[in-house]
């Protein structure tokens, strides 16, 4: 992705993982280290909700007790989308809850809220049910 303007370039590849985890990270720190004066903020609203319409998938977990709904990022690749989610995702959600504190819409706050917390329980569930404890 373009820094300058946030267009795609290279491998046709959008990922919340490696290769783009940082770049997402970095378009809100910057925004909120220069005190949310420049145009940082809408550059990552905009990709961000970008990246919510058409990667994020929602599914619930059924247990012994009860449902719990969880989201990952899918990742978007040119022929379309590859659901895959690895560990360097799991900052996402945290990302989100981050963000989610300075939204500009109460719609917006609310819904990167959500799943944000769902991919935090996503990438608990990641962990904890495989018995090695390592990411399946």
């Amino acid at each position: 992705i373009d820094p300058l303007d946030a267009s795609q370039r290279g491998p046709h590849l959008v990922s919340v993982g490696g290769l783009g985890d940082s770049y997402y990270e970095y378009l809100l720190k910057y925004w909120l280290v220069t005190k949310r004066v420049n145009a940082f903020g809408d550059i990552y609203y905009q990709v961000i909700e970008s990246i919510l319409n058409q990667m994020a998938i929602k599914i619930t977990l059924h247990t012994t007790e009860g449902e719990e709904q969880m989201w990952y990022i899918a990742e978007r690749h040119q022929s379309g989308l590859v659901h895959k989610f690895d560990h360097l995702g799991c900052f996402f959600g945290g990302l989100l809850a981050l963000g989610a504190q300075y939204a500009p819409k109460n719609e917006m706050k609310d819904r990167h809220m959500e799943i944000g917390i769902g991919i935090g329980r996503f990438c608990r569930e990641m962990y904890t049910m495989n018995p090695t404890h390592l990411a399946c």
